[in-house]
């Protein structure tokens, strides 16, 4: 997705209704942390901390179970932690972020229909968008395209997902043309020009046409 249609999904539900406020963080949360569909259904209170800073610290337990901490934005941490307020359950390290309205662990399938209800509505909302099937894994996807359109490092985006290899960040992150262009003009101006002379003037390049003529004549003899 680009930024604008990430920006209007996930203010789509309403903090108005109580499940609209749970879905509201839920996908405030896919973009923030980019994580797995089964990471989020698996997150439970305890593998949040609340920093100083205003940024959450988060355990993601990924394949293999393996775990990651990374840290997510202070608009995505205000999100999770009124909604833990909410639920009454930001004291209560045992229990499961996101529960279905029976209060039981969510699933994945769950989570797939709950992004495909607002996906759904944007496509309604806005026809000139959102010209795809939006998935859960679709917001893991557009942040870690974000991340490197805005220079973050493709290592430190790696440990972020919590791939092993490299070469499947990369499959993950695909620069936009209009990002590249941006890149090489910056690099143009502040490198690649301290180490050239002052360009030629159109005078300068008569000259030196004249004198490959030139040279070209001698060469024939």
């Amino acid at each position: 997705m680009t930024e604008e249609e990430t920006s209007i999904i996930v203010k789509l539900p309403s903090p108005k209704d109580t499940y609209g406020y749970r879905n509201r963080a839920i996908l405030a949360f896919l973009y923030a942390s980019a994580c797995r569909g089964q990471e989020l259904c698996d997150l439970k209170v305890g593998d949040i901390k609340f920093k100083g800073d205003g940024k959450a610290s988060v355990k993601l337990t990924g394949k293999g179970v393996k775990t990651r901490c990374i840290r997510i934005s202070e608009n995505a941490t205000t999100i999770l932690r009124s909604f833990l307020k909410r639920q009454g359950i930001i004291n209560q390290p045992n229990k499961f972020v996101f529960v279905t309205q029976d209060k039981s662990q969510m699933t994945v399938n769950c989570l797939e229909k709950i992004v495909a209800k607002y996906a759904t509505m944007a496509q309604k909302l806005h026809p000139d968008l959102f010209r795809f099937k939006v998935t859960p894994h679709v917001f893991r996807h557009t942040a870690a395209t974000h991340m490197i359109n805005h220079g973050v490092p493709i290592v430190v985006i790696q440990r972020f997902l919590g791939h092993e290899d490299i070469a499947t960040t990369l499959l993950y992150a695909k620069l936009t043309q209009s990002t590249m262009d941006e890149a090489l003009i910056g690099w143009d101006k502040n490198y690649w020009n301290k180490y050239m002379d002052e360009p030629f003037d159109d005078e300068q390049s008569e000259e030196l046409s004249e004198l490959e003529k030139n040279r070209a004549k001698v060469f024939r003899r």
